[in-house]
């Protein structure tokens, strides 16, 4: 789980480093807002300590669901970088001229995984498994 967070967080970092100028210019108030969504929290604020330490400029989280993060973009909220959970909202958001399409990053993917305990009395080696009657709990 660290690995992956470590990764996650490489990875935004060097988007916050690579701001577009205009984003930068418009960090006259020495922050920046970002919305993202809650599944980030964690990399995120580790990440916006790093930033600060880095460049002295203040990061302030919004933190939500994407769709809902999506709605108050739409409604005119103030925001320097937006990092949805889901494409759509962002496929959403750029369709309308919202987001400047060259600024757009995807930074990370999800994939699903199974997890079975080690003590556990059921063979289970794939999502297929999970259908068979002597799963009982899943």
């Amino acid at each position: 789980m660290f690995l992956k967070q470590f990764v996650i967080a490489a990875m935004v970092l060097s988007t916050f480093f690579i701001l577009p100028a205009h984003c930068m210019a418009e960090t006259a108030s020495g922050e920046i807002l970002v919305s993202a969504a809650i599944s980030l929290k964690n990399a995120f604020e580790e990440i916006g300590q790093l930033y600060e330490k880095q460049t002295g400029i203040r990061v302030r989280f919004n933190l939500g669901a994407s769709g809902l993060l999506q709605k108050q973009i739409e409604t005119g909220a103030p925001v320097d970088i937006f990092a949805s959970a889901g494409e759509k909202q962002m496929d959403e958001l750029q369709n309308q001229g919202i987001i400047i399409p060259r600024t757009r990053r995807n930074f990370a993917g999800n994939t699903l995984v199974l997890v079975v305990p080690t003590r556990s009395k059921v063979s289970v080696r794939s999502f297929a498994d999970l259908a068979r009657p002597e799963v009982g709990h899943v």
